[in-house]
């Protein structure tokens, strides 16, 4: 299993939890948490997939 294929992995189940988080009283906050994290996770999976190119 490839370090892309496990960081898809964990965001899926971060999603998962932020779904669950969305239908609890927290929703507003979480949405603009959500967000940031799900920018940072786009970052890290498109610099490991430059990495993959690179190797």
């Amino acid at each position: 299993m490839s370090s892309v294929e496990i960081i898809s992995q964990k965001v899926e189940a971060y999603h998962l939890v932020v779904e669950t988080l969305h239908k609890s009283r927290y929703s507003a906050e979480w949405t603009q948490y959500d967000e940031s994290i799900q920018s940072y996770l786009r970052t890290y999976e498109s610099y490991l997939q430059s990495l993959q190119i690179i190797n």
